[in-house]
């Protein structure tokens, strides 16, 4: 009997050492594979000369992860019940998926990954800068943008906290900051192509806030090309000067005549035009004209020295409008105001 426990020993070691697949050193380390060329490194290595793999495998739709664990804190990587990829933090309770992805090379952070977005971010996000690919070799059907300024006075800017309870949202500072922006749904009566459905069970919707940024653009020349127009319009249709810095019409910097910018402007309910006018002056209005040139409402035999007029937001369309100040017949200074709904 001895001889035969014997002979299965020397045969078992042969085979071990004829292979030489699996090694257990004295330092406690293991190497699987017979590959070479690396130093030796970790505690547990598999070496092959190509296509080394280590797999922790479960033969049932349940999750296989794999982990790596210090006095500190755990990290695992692995495929959960449903067959996405996850990086999990916490071995010792119910792991916290910190990182997702699927098949299709969709990534979550913070959340599963979304089949509408490629990559998935719940929470805040920095970067030191960033680019948009906008090579004009990457497009077609390119068309200009016409009537932005009716778009652009449409929008509702707001500012809100974001709730967690419900959509399960990470608000970057939550505690101390809030957010500023458009409510999507609105954004989407106004420029559909700007917002997108997302896939979750929500339905929720998210904004292109890049795409916003033509349409500025273009309100702002739009509305400076209406400014021209409407300063040639007062000119030509009264008579009047219509540039304050001319020669002929110093009243401004001589008597310190002065048109303040309305506030707040943009306004909905109310705002306030100010102004000052010295007292050895007479005969001093305040005109407001519509974009076509039309006259809208006047304020006259305006009081002296610092004072104001009210606006109602009530008593005009939303819009864009110039408001002038003539003095004894010259016109002093234009500004312009901003409606909205």
């Amino acid at each position: 009997m001895k001889k035969l426990i014997f002979l299965f020993i020397l045969a078992t070691l042969h085979s071990l050492l004829s292979i030489a697949q699996f090694k257990v050193k004295t330092n406690g380390t293991v190497k699987i594979g017979s590959g070479s060329g690396l130093p030796d490194a970790g505690d547990l290595q598999v070496v092959q000369s190509s296509n080394a793999n280590l797999r922790v495998f479960s033969t049932s739709a349940s999750p296989a992860r794999l982990w790596a664990l210090n006095s500190l804190g755990s990290y695992g990587i692995g495929v959960d019940d449903t067959g996405v990829g996850r990086i999990f933090y916490n071995i010792n309770s119910t792991p916290t998926n910190l990182i997702s992805f699927n098949s299709s090379g969709y990534v979550g952070i913070g959340a599963n990954p979304s089949g509408t977005y490629k990559l998935y971010l719940s929470g805040s996000a920095y970067c030191t800068g960033t680019w948009s690919s906008s090579d004009k070799r990457l497009k077609n059907d390119i068309k200009p943008i016409h009537s932005a300024l009716s778009d652009v006075l449409r929008l509702k800017g707001v500012s809100f906290l974001y709730t967690k309870k419900e959509f399960n949202v990470i608000s970057p500072d939550s505690s101390i900051k809030r957010s500023y922006g458009f409510i999507a749904q609105d954004v989407n009566e106004i420029l559909p192509d700007l917002v997108r459905q997302s896939d979750d069970s929500l339905g929720t919707l998210a904004i292109n806030y890049d795409g916003v940024i033509p349409l500025l653009v273009e309100a702002l020349k739009e509305q400076q090309r209406m400014i021209e127009e409407l300063k040639k319009k007062v000119e030509n249709t009264s008579g009047l000067i219509g540039n304050s810095s001319n020669e002929d019409s110093k009243l401004s910097s001589k008597n310190e005549v002065k048109l303040y910018q309305n506030f707040p402007n943009p306004f909905s309910i109310e705002t306030v035009i100010k102004y000052h006018i010295p007292d050895d002056r007479s005969s001093a209005s305040i005109v407001i004209y519509n974009m076509s040139g039309k006259e809208i409402k006047a304020f006259k035999n305006l009081p002296k020295g610092e004072s104001q007029v009210k606006i109602n937001g009530a008593e005009l369309n939303s819009g864009v409008y110039v408001y002038t100040l003539i003095l004894e017949g010259q016109v002093i200074d234009t500004k312009q105001m901003i409606l909205t709904e």
